[in-house]
């Protein structure tokens, strides 16, 4: 997960160095464009010079809403397209390591009698567990015969809670309620699981099952929060150039005497 955020990360970086110039090249002309809107101009005589810099400026406006929202889809494309790849790379991994665990067979596993060998390989706890599950005659029993242990499955990971289906619906809950948050979106999980890993059931695979929960979950909320601090970052540009397009023609009319 952590070189999927690095990887992310920095497609993010050379996009953002790409719009931050652009963005200033038209902040620039927007200053140009406001020092030139002088009170001269609200004379008739001046009205086709007022109407070119009105033209100028409307051409201007459109290319900064345009480059923003081109910047802020390319961003969200690349939460999108890494998001999925990390999914397919992670579970791959995942089932690669289990697939190696089922591998490894330790002679002390394999002793039924040795009790010294057998009570050093297990903690108190576990110790415990196994004979409450001989009192309430839940206890597997000898595994299968030619196998070492009893076989699990074990579910595969949540589907749809990454990927470009997962952005358009983080997108569309926030442009319906503006209080959408990332958590809230982390609060809805996925009922769809990939297909389940049949493998054996040892102490490892179930310590593996947890770690690749935990840092799926952390990078999920990884996802969220770059695609929620992507929109509200764009947004919050576009509003701002709105606002100035804005007060440009209250100015503009005030000069036409509108």
């Amino acid at each position: 997960t952590e070189r999927a955020r690095r990887r992310a990360k920095s497609k993010r970086m050379a996009l953002s160095d790409v719009f931050e110039e652009v963005r200033q090249e038209w902040q620039a002309v927007r200053e140009e464009h406001n020092v030139k809107l002088k009170p001269s101009l609200g004379n008739s005589n001046a009205r086709p010079e007022l109407d070119a810099l009105c033209a100028a400026e409307h051409a201007r406006h459109m290319r900064a809403l345009d480059m923003t929202d081109t910047a802020m889809y390319d961003n969200l494309l690349v939460e999108a397209e890494e998001s999925w790849a990390m999914y397919n790379e992670y579970q791959a991994a995942a089932d690669m390591v289990y697939k190696l665990y089922d591998s490894i067979v330790q002679p002390a596993d394999l002793v039924a009698t040795d009790e010294d060998i057998i009570a050093k390989r297990k903690t108190l706890l576990t110790l415990m567990r196994e004979h409450a599950k001989k009192e309430d005659g839940t206890e597997k029993g000898l595994p299968p015969d030619g196998k070492a242990f009893h076989s699990k499955k074990i579910r595969g990971l949540r589907k749809g809670e990454l990927g470009a289906p997962a952005l358009l619906d983080i997108v569309c809950n926030i442009q319906k309620d503006p209080t959408y948050t990332a958590k809230k979106a982390l609060a809805v999980v996925s009922e769809e699981l990939a297909e389940p890993v049949e493998c054996n059931d040892t102490a490892n695979h179930a310590t593996l099952t947890k770690m690749r929960d935990k840092y799926y979950n952390q990078y999920r909320l990884n996802f969220a929060t770059q695609v929620e601090r992507c929109l509200r970052e764009f947004w919050t540009l576009r509003r701002e150039e709105q606002r100035w397009r804005g007060n440009w023609e209250g100015l503009v009319a005030s000069l036409k005497g509108d």
